[in-house]
């Protein structure tokens, strides 16, 4: 029953914060934080949603799509706004 219950709870706290992220997505209310530069040198403003040991999961400036990226294409990533130094 503990099991269920915890299991739960992380499908819970999963399908809320993903409908959340989705939302603002949709509406374009995502702050752009990160600079992402890739192999050939081109450089994007990105909104980071996550990473594992071999991808990146981002959002482009301008763009709507999810993108994944694996970790040996991309050269930098670079913070833009970092919220802790500047309060």
């Amino acid at each position: 029953m503990f099991a269920f219950g915890l299991l739960s709870f992380f499908i819970g706290i999963g399908l809320g914060s993903g409908g959340k992220l989705a939302k603002k997505i949709a509406n374009n209310e995502l702050t752009y934080d990160y600079a992402m530069t890739f192999g050939d040198n081109e450089t994007k403003e990105i909104y980071l949603i996550g990473s594992n040991s071999s991808n990146y999961f981002y959002v482009e400036k301008g763009n709507k799509n999810v993108k994944i990226s694996p970790v040996g294409a991309i050269k930098s990533l670079e913070i833009i706004h970092n919220k802790r130094l500047n309060k």
